[in-house]
């Protein structure tokens, strides 16, 4: 058998029982430490899969006002091959930033709210602050 042992000489008494530890009426209406955490945290990789997507941009933009197709003669199908690979691989990229960005913020809990919208106010320097001071006692 496995090191797995059940013990049924044991009597389930309220003694043998872990009561749990006093409420704190204080830190409940705040959240805990490691959650405040989570939520600076997410913040922070909202914010980078934002400036990631806000590049793509760009690049999107570039090849929508690209002509290059145009300009080319219709029988150089390497150049017109090429250029679409490489649009292809811009848009799988933006295509995997929405699918990330959609997982970040549907792991947010509706109780942190007000939260979120605060840090968002940050600017990323003093959000990196208030990531340290949360992993430091203050």
């Amino acid at each position: 058998m496995s090191g797995l042992r059940y013990d049924s000489q044991k009597p389930q008494t309220a003694n043998n029982v872990d009561t749990p530890p006093p409420y704190d009426y204080e830190s409940s209406y705040q959240p805990r430490k490691n959650e405040l955490v989570s939520v600076i945290e997410n913040e922070r990789l909202r914010r980078k899969i934002r400036q990631q997507m806000d590049n793509m941009v760009t690049a999107i933009d570039s090849i929508a006002e690209a002509r290059f197709w145009n300009d080319l003669p219709q029988t150089d199908y390497l150049s017109h091959a090429q250029f679409y690979l490489d649009s292809a691989h811009v848009f799988k990229d933006a295509v995997q930033r929405l699918k990330e960005m959609g997982k970040v913020l549907q792991s947010r809990k509706p109780e942190h709210v007000e939260l979120y919208t605060i840090l968002s106010r940050l600017s990323d320097d003093e959000l990196d602050l208030m990531l340290y001071a949360s992993y430091t006692k203050v």
